[in-house]
């Protein structure tokens, strides 16, 4: 019923304050408009099978924004959190892959942001997809790191 937002969380340069990116945010909005923070629906879009529904919505709106803006503000990229459940549905990677194929002028202002299990974790399918869309030109992030204690050239390899 269109009561998904998307939510921008500027990232800012330390010393000026400029923004640099955006993070995306999903927010969602019940009947009477209160929002509904992921810590309160996440298990629930998980376990009803719709993350990737949501993750898919929030890709498509980051586009529309990226390509309403194009030519204008040089600092208005995105890190856009992708999750393993996305990763994992083949059917609509290659979905996703087609899309950000036609995208791919994109690349420079949108960043995949994956949390750090996942990627630890990664099969070689999603290996395989993440080389894909590297070679489109996008980049990636490492989110949710809870040790500095890496091998760091695994990550680097994929563009992390």
């Amino acid at each position: 019923e269109d009561r998904v937002d998307l939510v921008l969380q500027p990232i800012v340069s330390l010393l000026q304050r400029k923004r640099i990116l955006n993070e995306v945010y999903t927010r969602i909005r019940d009947e009477a408009g209160d929002t509904i923070t992921p810590g309160q629906y996440i298990a629930i879009a998980e376990r009803e099978g719709i993350v990737t529904a949501l993750d898919n919505l929030m890709l498509f709106r980051c586009v529309q924004q990226l390509r309403n803006r194009q030519g204008g503000d040089g600092n208005f990229g995105f890190f856009l959190n992708i999750s393993p459940h996305t990763l994992a549905d083949t059917k609509f990677f290659n979905d996703f892959f087609v899309f950000m194929t036609e995208n791919s002028s994109l690349a420079q202002d949108l960043i995949f942001e994956f949390s750090h299990a996942t990627i630890a974790n990664q099969d070689d399918e999603i290996r395989h997809q993440l080389r894909r869309l590297a070679a489109l030109g996008f980049r990636f992030l490492l989110d949710q790191v809870s040790s500095l204690n890496l091998d760091y050239g695994a990550p680097a390899e994929q563009h992390i």
